[in-house]
């Protein structure tokens, strides 16, 4: 019965007319024959522009044409070449060009234009421009930071800015502590976030409080932090914005004390809780991509990147952080395009024995043991994290981009086939859940769920999108490329049934967790537009166009304190204008011909 319903959501998730897994790379043959580039050495290949340099900095016409250009001329990723590209660039009109160089290093690499551009990049809104007959400027939605995040982050400045104005807070009341922890206990936030451990945090208390230092606790300060860092954390699901930030200024007030001193399990958990607090709050992956490398060092330090036979609680909680911040470092990759902090190559990958973890939380949560239910601990399932990485390692790295057509394709496929592997054994949200009566039945559980769906719909996007990579799609997009035109066709799927998750009424787009979904909501609208672009007068365009204004007005619903509405408001303002320039786009095409410039 299992292998039934894990069947029908795999068939579930393929639209009508989108080639199955085993079919779309057929075409991917006559592609390759017909391109002469089968047998194509690694040393010859033309530079790819989906290389991180170029996601990070904007192209010009010179640097795009020698990009593409002979494999004589372009070989290798080198200074010069970097150098031309950051000469070539002309400065915006606003912040300074290493702030731009800043603010353009948060644009991950799957967002790209269907011409294999950067969607962001001065090519890319060329690229736009010529298929709406309108002058594109969508600088303005990231020059503060990308549409996808909140401009309230909470920096170092204004951290002192806050403490100029304000007393620093005391430790919270032993009994408001205990009241967040007993939260804590009894709800799925303790499994899918372990960001402290109830036993040994009793230890981290005592340092802090009583100022009684152990080996599991062995510094005042990081204990001090720590618990700030927590109670930030739990201050997010209470809709409590503002306590949530002054504790969160308080926890990074003594961060700077933390990366000066020993490794610690109170410095790891004040770094990894301040990383999940500030990326649910404001989806700041730049700042928390900085403070997970520092709690991915000091992880190191302890031993925690390789299991032990011991079963004492420190080696056992190192184990556990290591997989908490596995899971993000990969989340990171993705919605940055920069290495992650933890190497695979580094690591000792083993799943963790899930009754031993049952255990470790301390209550039975999970509905049975069985690596079928591993999906509910942890910030995401631990198998689609390891496949992520995979994704980025092989697709987005460095090494990659020196990849011909043959082996890129051939990757594509391999992780294609990871990814529907590991979706026949996920879970769908109506399926019965044994769940503890003592846990909480609350947002937390049936958010997981989504969020899973989301990833898995987002992975096949962002996998088959990476086809515009191709040399041969990047000389001339408008040939006939069936094989890539059929992977295209894949990801443009993908994100139709990601985006009818968020149009689900079930799904709820909360104050907590708007600006952590708000990154696959955005990547599933730039794709429908980059094919409505692609192909205007098709006969699914009207549809995809309703998609955008549905997103436009469920973001407009979320109840979140008047402090946001203007950050929401300007993702929903970026939304609004992919809704227009498609529209223009469709009203192009119809006046002047269907073919595309």
């Amino acid at each position: 019965m299992r292998v039934t319903r894990a069947s029908e959501r795999r068939s579930n998730a393929i639209k009508p007319g989108q080639p199955a897994s085993g079919a779309r790379f057929k075409a991917y043959n006559a592609l390759l024959i017909a391109s002469g580039r089968t047998t194509r050495p690694r040393s010859t290949r033309p530079g790819r522009l989906s290389s991180p340099l170029h996601g990070i900095l904007p192209l010009s016409q010179d640097d795009a044409e020698e990009a593409t250009s002979s494999p004589a001329q372009s070989t290798s990723i080198a200074t010069p070449e970097l150098g031309r590209v950051m000469q070539s660039q002309p400065s915006p009109p606003g912040p300074a060009t290493l702030g731009q160089l800043h603010l353009s290093s948060q644009i991950p690499n799957s967002f790209r234009a269907f011409s294999g551009l950067p969607f962001f990049s001065s090519q890319g809104q060329q690229w736009i421009g010529d298929r709406t007959g309108q002058h594109v400027d969508l600088y303005r939605f990231y020059c503060y930071g990308p549409p996808w995040q909140s401009q309230r982050v909470a920096r170092t400045e204004d951290m002192y800015a806050y403490f100029r104005a304000h007393d620093h807070l005391d430790l919270p009341h032993p009994n408001l502590l205990h009241e967040y922890l007993h939260k804590f206990r009894t709800s799925y936030r303790r499994v899918m976030f372990p960001v402290i451990e109830l036993e040994g945090f009793q230890y981290t208390i005592q340092a802090a409080y009583e100022h009684k230092t152990t080996h599991y606790s062995p510094d005042i300060h990081g204990a001090r932090a720590c618990i700030f860092a927590f109670m930030a954390f739990m201050a997010i699901p209470e809709r409590q914005s503002t306590m949530a930030e002054q504790y969160t200024y308080e926890a990074m007030f003594l961060v700077p004390g933390i990366l000066q001193g020993m490794a610690s399990i109170d410095a790891v958990q004040t770094l990894l809780t301040l990383t999940c607090s500030r990326l649910f709050l404001y989806g700041d992956a730049f700042s928390v991509d900085i403070m997970l490398s520092a709690a991915a060092r000091f992880l190191f330090n302890l031993g925690g990147n390789i299991p032990t036979r011991t079963t004492s609680l420190f080696a056992l909680r190192c184990r556990t952080l290591f997989w908490t911040i596995y899971t993000i470092d990969k989340e990171l990759c993705f919605r940055t395009g920069r290495p992650p902090s933890l190497c695979d190559d580094q690591c000792d990958l083993t799943l963790p024995d899930e009754t031993e973890y049952a255990n470790q939380v301390g209550y039975g949560i999970l509905p049975k043991p069985g690596p079928d239910h591993l999906h509910i601990a942890f910030p995401t399932d631990l198998r689609i994290a390891i496949i992520k990485s995979r994704i980025y390692t092989r697709l987005w790295s460095v090494p990659a981009q020196f990849k011909s057509d043959a082996e890129l394709l051939q990757t594509i496929r391999e992780l294609d086939v990871a990814v529907e592997e590991w979706k026949v054994h996920l879970p769908t949200v109506e399926d019965p859940v044994v769940l503890n009566p003592e846990m909480a039945d609350d947002f937390d559980m049936r958010h997981r769920f989504w969020l899973l769906n989301f990833q898995y719909q987002y992975c096949v996007a962002a996998i088959h999108q990476t086809t515009t990579g191709c040399a041969a799609w990047i000389r001339d997009e408008n040939q006939q490329l069936p094989g890539i035109t059929s992977s295209l066709a894949v990801a443009v799927a993908a994100s139709r049934s990601l985006l009818d998750i968020l149009m689900d009424r079930r799904f709820s787009l909360e104050m907590g967790s708007f600006w952590f979904d708000s990154f696959y909501i955005i990547s599933g609208v730039i794709t429908l537009f980059c094919n409505i672009l692609k192909n205007p007068l098709a006969p699914t365009v009207g549809n995809d166009i309703s998609y955008f204004h549905m997103i436009a007005r469920r973001i407009e619903e979320i109840r979140d304190p008047a402090e946001f509405q203007a950050d929401r408001g300007r993702t929903r303002e970026f939304v609004v204008e992919l809704c227009r320039l498609a529209e223009c786009a469709v009203h192009f095409a119809h006046q002047y011909g269907s073919e595309s410039p």
